[in-house]
């Protein structure tokens, strides 16, 4: 069961933060783009400012427009092969999987198929990203690797899933309590997990904290939002007004 609540703070923030997101809107997305070398954080921002204004029950059109240009940037950037040009090389194949990750969601929030190929994909360039790292990772590493297995299992690849899980990489103390949770899970029974409620109340307790939005970007908590539903309440197919609402209660 969840036990926090943060609506309200969210509700506040958009409504502080309003005037700029219009204004936002007003801005070319592709104002230097030939210049641009990350612009997959630009997918990034467009889709987090959308689930800000989602998770705060109002303004769905204002929401969809930054939905769109998240989906227009991404489009732009796949259609280029951007990421992997000499100026975004030094991010390659982290910055694609991140805009594959990013135009998934975009187009799902948008009532289309969540692009589960594309999700795949991803969690394949992020795992590809970290091992190129080296053998000491920082934080930064350790929560990519973390995203890659939860893009797994909401591709219901559990046996990637349990293959990533058995890095033998050290995690931090910030970091390890959601590597815990996931071997936890892939080392039960999937069937019973909806009965387990000492595993649901302990997946709700780091899902509470991942849930301020001062703890983390919206699109990690969506992901978990539909593990959530996924793995404890037995819904196979995403239902994103369900999963907005857990996240945002």
């Amino acid at each position: 069961m969840l036990k926090k609540s943060y609506r309200q703070k969210r509700i506040a923030f958009v409504t502080k933060n309003l005037h700029d997101y219009q204004e936002l809107l007003t801005w070319d997305p592709f104002r230097d783009w030939a210049l641009n070398s990350v612009p997959d954080s630009s997918v990034f921002s467009y889709l987090n400012i959308a689930l800000e204004i989602l998770c705060s029950h109002d303004h769905q059109t204002l929401a969809n427009a930054y939905l769109d240009l998240s989906c227009k940037v991404a489009e732009r950037i796949l259609k280029e092969k951007k990421c992997s040009n000499a100026r975004c090389k030094d991010g390659w194949p982290m910055n694609q999987g991140h805009v594959l990750r990013g135009h998934a969601y975009a187009k799902g929030l948008q009532r289309a198929p969540l692009d589960l190929d594309a999700i795949a994909a991803a969690s394949v360039h992020l795992e590809k990203w970290c091992g190129r790292q080296g053998r000491d990772w920082t934080q930064f590493e350790e929560e990519l690797y973390l995203c890659a297995i939860r893009l797994s299992l909401i591709c219901d690849n559990w046996e990637r899933a349990e293959k990533l899980l058995t890095t033998k990489k050290r995690f931090g103390k910030k970091t390890l309590p959601e590597l815990a949770i996931w071997r936890k899970i892939l080392a039960s029974s999937r069937t019973n997990l909806a009965t387990d409620l000492s595993l649901a109340s302990e997946f709700d307790v780091y899902f509470d904290k991942i849930r301020n939005p001062l703890q983390a970007e919206d699109v990690m908590a969506v992901e978990l939002g539909i593990l959530r539903e996924k793995l404890f309440e037995g819904h196979e197919e995403i239902d994103w007004k369900e999963v907005i609402a857990v996240v945002s209660k």
